[in-house]
Order: structure tokens, then sequence, then C-alpha cells
């Protein structure tokens, strides 16, 4: 068995080490927090798990979905309508059919028909490589016009990229728009699937798996450093430790992370790599004594606004699971930790939003309000500009033994539990190519 270090055990990390495991190695999950899942990862309100940020799983998430079979854990799946908005200038307008989109005001009926056909246009081509050389604001623009655009498009991209809105490949969109709508026989293509529970116990099986197969996993340990040992075939070391050599490494973590703890890389890779850039997540959550509204997803078209997505998770799921009290997250991205938002009080940035939510909500006071939680997680999201392909970081470094897997090498797809399994198996089937060469 070779012994392999995980560093990150978010949902990506612990696919990777699952797959390893599966394969006969002796896998060590290295996660600096207190439990695993990163971004996946619950709070607690009392006994009622609550998700950090807010999940879903679409009926095209056939890695995930196997995962989740192969787990035992089919009988908590439940698949169900999930009903769409769009708040802008003022309104919110359901947005769940293509009739929706015919009857949405802020735009004039051909500009309404245009922005349906360029939504069609990346529909109907299945290769993503047609996009790669383009940016989403350009072909957006050619198809639908400006003011289509400006009025639907940009908003969306910008709540997601903020000022580098315009940059993203064309290739990023496409893949949101058909993850939405490819299906499996026996479910509609438009509903939402949820583990009954939360993500949690998805986690507890996967350690359990790792742990059964002979592995570890050590929570609270931050990796601080990798280096090669003594001797070419000696492995590597961690955190110092030489009496503890692995065969291997598997990175998780993010760029910015990543190029911090092998300091032999050398400095024209990590150039490379910090030509990516990032976005940050900020996310609120209320726990709520009455709905918002009806809606489960509210998208926000308007650049004013603190927040750029409402998700009422309690429209959707129902909120019995949750002591009867409403879940509704308020979810944003910021270009760096200079933002106001990263660094203002949770108090100060919850009045903030507040009197947002009462101009979108008239009925809203903070009288309704049970608890307030916010989480600020760095290096969320990376920026897939123009071109991305090129720019895609492969899983062997230059460092002997050390290999990358992490979200920028999501591309084309989108952040999702289900790339961090397609990503993962991906892996896997070049490890096993490259195991039979060691």
């Amino acid at each position: 068995m070779k012994k392999i270090a995980v560093i990150g055990g978010g949902v990506t990390g612990l696919a990777v080490a699952y797959g390893l495991a599966k394969q006969g190695s002796e896998v060590t999950v290295f996660e600096k927090e207190r439990e695993t899942g990163g971004l996946a990862a619950v709070f607690m309100s009392g006994s009622v798990a609550i998700d950090r940020y807010y999940r879903h799983i679409f009926t095209a998430h056939a890695e995930l979905l196997e995962v989740i079979r192969s787990l035992g854990l089919e009988d908590r799946l439940l698949f169900k309508r999930a009903s769409m908005a769009y708040f802008s200038q003022g309104r919110i307008y359901p947005l769940d059919t293509a009739g929706d989109l015919l009857r949405f005001a802020p735009l004039s009926p051909f500009a309404r028909l245009r922005v349906g056909i360029s939504a069609s246009a990346f529909l109907l081509r299945k290769r993503w490589q047609d996009f790669d050389g383009v940016s989403a604001a350009d072909w957006l623009v050619k198809r639908c016009g400006r003011r289509g655009y400006a009025l639907f498009w940009e908003p969306l991209l910008k709540n997601k990229f903020g000022d580098r809105a315009s940059d993203v490949s064309a290739a990023w969109l496409w893949d949101r728009l058909q993850s939405r709508t490819r299906g499996r026989i026996g479910r509609s293509s438009g509903s939402l699937g949820y583990l009954r529970g939360g993500v949690r116990p998805l986690f507890d099986r996967l350690e359990a798996e790792i742990v059964g197969r002979g592995g570890r996993i050590v929570t609270r340990q931050a990796v601080t450093s990798i280096e090669r040992a003594a001797g070419s075939r000696a492995g590597l070391i961690l955190n110092g430790d030489a009496g503890s050599p692995y065969a291997a490494c598997i990175a998780t973590v993010p760029l910015p992370q990543f190029t911090g703890l092998a300091p032999s890389l050398p400095p024209e890779y990590c150039a490379r790599l910090a030509g990516i850039s990032y976005s940050h997540s900020i996310c609120m959550v209320l726990r709520l004594r009455v709905p918002l509204s009806p809606f489960y997803w509210i998208n926000v078209g308007d650049g004013r606004f603190p927040f750029a997505v409402v998700v009422e998770h309690t429209n959707w799921m129902g909120s019995d699971d949750y002591g009867g009290q409403h879940v509704v997250y308020l979810s944003r991205y910021c270009a760096g930790e200079d933002d106001a938002a990263w660094n203002s009080e949770d108090a100060e940035l919850f009045a903030g939003y507040a009197r947002y939510l009462k101009q979108m909500f008239p009925g809203f006071h903070e009288s309704q309000v049970l608890g307030v939680h916010v989480h600020r997680d760095r290096h969320t999201q990376p920026i897939f500009r123009t071109g991305f392909s090129r720019l895609r970081p492969a899983f062997a470094t230059p460092l002997q033994d050390l290999f990358l897997v992490n979200t920028s090498q999501f591309f084309p797809f989108s952040r999702c539990m289900n790339t961090s399994f397609a990503l993962a198996g991906e892996f896997i089937s070049y490890w096993r190519g490259k195991e039979t060469r060691w």
C-alpha cells in the first residue's frame, strides 16, 4: 500500500481520498478545521444542522448521484420542483418558464425574445470548446443586444465575478445553462435534488469508507510546508516531520494557499498559477419566524443591492426539518478583503442588508429574525476568463510526487459538489496510469 497525504478535507479532498482508498492506497486527509466538508460543511442551530451555503443537486449530476447511491444514501435523496424569480427595477418577476421570460416587463417583447434565443443557442451546442475563445459578455451582446444584456445577463455575471464579469469565458456560462436542462430518465430536468438532513451524512459515509480501508482523517491539523525528504525516492515530508514521509501528496486547497506550502516550487510555475484570480464568498444565513416570499431562488438584478441572490431554502424543502423556522441565504462574491462587507461586523452587515430586504419584501421586519449567521471564505470562485483552457493547471507539479487537484481545474464546469467528484474521478484515472509507471 502506498502512503498518500491529501491536503484539504473539503468535498474535493474527500472525493480524491475516497477514490485513492478504493484503489488500495493508505490515505491520510489533513483538514485544518474541526470537521471536514469545507464550503459544504454545516453549522448547528440547537439540534438542527443547517448548511453553511445553499446546496442543491441537478438531475445531470451523474458522478455525485452515483456516489450517493454507492454509499447507501439514495433513500435520503429527494427531487422536487423549485420556484425561481428575478428582482429587477423594484419588482420580483417569476422566472420558471419560457412564458415567464416572455412576460419579463423590464425588457421589450423583442428584447425578451432575443434573450430567450441567446439562452437557447447555448443549449443547442454540446461542446464547451465552441465557447472557450470568446467572453460571455461579447457573445451575449451580439445575440441579445446591449439592452437585453445590460438588464438581464450582466447583473448575473457581475453578481458572480464583479468588475471581471466582462472577461469571463462563455464556456462557463454554457455549462451553467446546460447543467440546468440535462436530465435523467424518470426525473424532470426542471427538478432540483437534496439530501434530507443536509450533506453531513454524505461526508460521514465518505470518512467511514476511507477509514475502513485503512485511511485516516486528521482534523484541526493545518499543513504548513511540503518538502522532499533526503534521497531521490524518500518521499515528501509535511510540516518538517522527517519521521513520516509520504509516497505522494495531493493538494486540494486554493492556489494562493498551495503555492505557499512548497517553497521549492519553481518561481515561474508559481507566477503562472498566480495569474489565476479568485473571488471570495460572503453568505448571510437568516433563520426567520415566517417566510420572505413564495420563491426558492431570486436573482437580484440591481447592482445597488449588497447581496446577489436570495435563496429561501425552506420554500423548497419545507420548514419541518428545521424546527419550523425558515432558512434564507443572502449570498454575494467580492474581489478581495478590502471589500467593506468583508471587514464589517456581522451586526453592521445585517443592518445594511435589512434595509434592502424591506425594499424587496415590504412585510419584512427585524422582529421576524431568530438568528443571523455570516460566513466569509477566501478564494472560493476561480475567475474562468476567456481562453482559460490554456491556463488550467495540470495535476502534476514540478515537485516530484506532489499533485494538484482543486477548483482551478473545474473549468469549464461550475463549482459544485458534482464537479468535485467528477474531477476526482479524472485524477484517479490519471493516477492509475501514472501508478503503473512507478
